[in-house]
């Protein structure tokens, strides 16, 4: 077996994201699913931003000064566990779908409705 080059694997790379996106673009069900998720996923979004700066200022609102720090609780500290219980928590969690959902549609060159 003969090892492969680093320009071999990147072109190998290419040709699978170029089948990929044309296979996603000849299925106009796909792209439309797609694009709905995006336009939901960014509504999603703007609305939590706009509560995070209502939130944000009825509790400036509601604080006789702004400069005073909050009472913080106390820090709960975790138990070591071993390796084998950590993997069984390790799924990864999206933090931002809004990030994500984008991330997909320049990769697929996708327009949002």
């Amino acid at each position: 077996m003969a090892s492969r080059t680093r320009l071999d694997v990147l072109a190998m790379h290419k040709l699978n994201t170029y089948f990929v996106f044309q296979k996603v673009h000849s299925l106009p069900r796909v792209t439309d699913r797609i694009q709905s998720i995006h336009k939901v996923v960014s509504r999603k979004h703007n609305m939590e931003e706009k509560r995070q700066l209502a939130k944000s200022k009825m509790a400036m609102s509601h604080t006789f000064c702004g400069s005073l720090p909050g009472v913080g609780r106390p820090h709960k500290s975790q138990d070591i566990r071993p390796e084998w219980v950590l993997r069984r928590n390790s799924i990864h969690v999206i933090e931002d779908p809004m990030k994500a959902i984008s991330f997909v549609m320049n990769c697929l060159h996708l327009i949002s409705k």
